[in-house]
């Protein structure tokens, strides 16, 4: 079973994507939360197998948020999730660690 854990400001999608990923089997979302602030709070004490996170955060910048994610929790697998794509956004995964990658427009096949 993979534990997910999903960081989006956007109260309605949160709620969407979460009710989807519970559906599919091997997947499970341990904890959710509409800011970064709210993340760093709860982090230390979660056990989980992926963070899936929003590019963009009304509270933090996603450069500070990483690094501080990666001061709590080093090797902890980031996917953004976003509606950007192309080569400056690649690098900027690449520049802030982070493994990949998801269109918020993407289907649940290939979120999976």
């Amino acid at each position: 079973m993979i534990k997910l854990y999903i960081t989006d400001d956007q109260e309605l999608y949160l709620e969407g994507l979460t009710l989807l990923l519970n559906k599919q089997e091997g997947l499970t979302v341990s904890g959710t939360s509409l800011s970064g602030t709210r993340l760093l709070e709860e982090l230390p004490v979660l056990n989980i197998d992926l963070l899936l996170l929003d590019v963009h955060l009304s509270d933090i910048n996603e450069e500070e948020l990483i690094k501080k994610i990666r001061a709590i929790k080093p090797h902890l697998p980031i996917i953004y999730l976003t509606m950007m794509r192309g080569t400056r956004f690649i690098h900027k995964l690449t520049k802030h660690g982070v493994q990949g990658y998801v269109l918020k427009n993407a289907s649940i096949e290939e979120l999976k």
